[in-house]
């Protein structure tokens, strides 16, 4: 008797936790149920009040379909972006960021052969302020650059003579000589009725989308800008006219890209331009004719239009499928890790 009396107490104490024990299972259910039940509620609601915004902005003329923005694909050999130097560029294997020509690739990022002072943006381009190129800043620059891994490379003939500005701007356009076939190619490629870049635009995870092709727009740009200087300072006024012709193009083969990134690289090369644009007004190189060319060619922009493009192209083909994957997907924290590196 006295062992069953010792056994009780243990079995109502243990009966008593276990009922402790599914009243907190039960409020822990009830608590994720209401907790599932609000997020299912509040997608529910923020989708509808996101299809009634898009309604509203459909009617009065917005487009929310990336494909309005995305240019239409064309044919190679009517493509500037096919040109043989620039093709390899998006050519990746199915699924990967591997380039099946990575010889191309690194023929395209090893061009330049430019110091790496090009790659610095600066906020105030010289033109603004009223200064010209100045070569012999460039020169040294060039000069440190190989001696990092060539201290007996000299690029600065011996005797030179680096504040005369004609002797600067012949050793510029030397050290520029090359890039010459590069440049060349392009120029015939400018030819072509089409400039559309191959950029993965069906890319699920629209911001991994690689846009390699502006790094090298823009250090075309440069390239150009310092070389039709150099052309202008020794006299070359049709050769700087021609290269600065060629950067206008560049900066136009972009300006249909539904990217804001886009639409300021293309600001920055027309900047660039400018500078070598503004030498030749102010020495009085340009005929009227080539005036008359570029007139044209400016009234024909509408940097604003391009912008605004810009913005609704980040919001439609980048911005709209992101929110609506974060939106359904599973991999929510993932997906905001990658928001908060793009950033």
């Amino acid at each position: 008797m006295e062992t069953n009396k010792s056994i009780e107490p243990e079995r109502t104490k243990e009966s008593r936790w276990v009922r402790r024990g599914k009243r907190l299972l039960f409020g822990f259910v009830c608590f994720v149920t209401l907790v599932t039940l609000w997020h299912a509620e509040e997608n529910w609601r923020g989708k509808q009040a996101w299809n009634e915004y898009q309604k509203e902005l459909v009617a009065e003329g917005e487009k929310f379909d990336a494909a309005s923005y995305i240019p239409p694909k064309v044919p190679d050999d009517q493509n500037f972006a096919m040109t043989p130097f620039l093709a390899p560029m998006f050519d990746f294997f199915p699924g990967t960021q591997k380039q099946r020509d990575t010889n191309g690739v690194n023929r395209i990022y090893a061009f330049g052969n430019v110091p790496s002072s090009f790659n610095r943006d600066k906020v105030t381009v010289p033109w603004q302020i009223g200064q010209t190129t100045d070569f012999a800043a460039w020169i040294k620059d060039w000069q440190k650059e190989v001696s990092k891994t060539n201290k007996d490379l000299q690029v600065i003939p011996d005797g030179a003579n680096l504040k005369d500005r004609q002797e600067a701007a012949r050793i510029v356009l030397q050290l520029l000589k090359p890039n010459e076939s590069v440049i060349e190619e392009f120029r015939a490629s400018s030819q072509r009725p089409y400039a559309r870049f191959n950029i993965a635009y069906d890319t699920p995870d629209k911001f991994s989308i690689l846009l390699p092709h502006l790094a090298v727009m823009k250090r075309t740009g440069q390239i150009l800008q310092l070389r039709s200087s150099a052309e202008l300072a020794l006299g070359q006024t049709d050769e700087a006219f021609k290269d600065i012709q060629l950067m206008f193009y560049l900066s136009d083969a972009i300006k249909d890209e539904p990217m804001l990134i886009s639409h300021l690289v293309r600001i920055v090369i027309l900047n660039i331009g400018l500078q070598s644009v503004w030498e030749g007004l102010a020495d009085h190189r340009w005929s009227e004719t080539q005036l008359e060319q570029w007139e044209k060619h400016i009234q024909g922009m509408n940097l604003i239009n391009e912008y605004v493009r810009g913005i609704r192209g980040e919001r439609d083909v980048l911005g709209s499928s992101f929110f609506e994957e974060l939106r359904t997907e599973n991999r929510r924290l993932g997906l905001m890790n990658r928001l908060s590196v793009a950033g």
